[in-house]
């Protein structure tokens, strides 16, 4: 669903089946990011606490850092990481159970975005 969420949102037009607090945050965080075409390119979203029934994700903005490493403890080089800035919107998600067609239940569950909360 957070893959859904960032295609959408990367393309500028969030759909009206995207509850709509998760529309009107996205596009307040959106105004922060400016207008160029790379806006989305330094964004991060990733879950940050899950149970069986919730989960919660963030999306933050982030710059990369260079950092000295090695290949296989001999080799000197170096390693770009994401390093966050900010918080720019967090997300509230839901499992819902998925219903087979022709009934049963195996347990699966599918993962909705239920509401945005845009960082100020």
């Amino acid at each position: 669903v957070l893959d859904r969420f960032v295609t959408d949102w990367n393309d500028g037009e969030l759909e009206p089946t995207w509850p709509a607090t998760v529309r009107s945050q996205a596009a307040l965080a959106e105004e922060g990011l400016g207008t160029g075409p790379d806006r989305f390119r330094d964004i991060r979203i990733q879950v940050v606490r899950d149970d069986q029934h919730e989960a919660t994700a963030v999306a933050d903005a982030i710059h990369y850092e260079r950092r000295a490493s090695s290949f296989l403890g001999i080799f000197p080089g170096s390693e770009l990481v994401p390093v966050a800035d900010e918080q720019i919107l967090s997300f509230d998600l839901e499992a819902r159970t998925v219903e087979l067609p022709g009934g049963g239940d195996i347990g699966a569950v599918r993962w909705e975005l239920v509401s945005a909360d845009a960082t100020p």
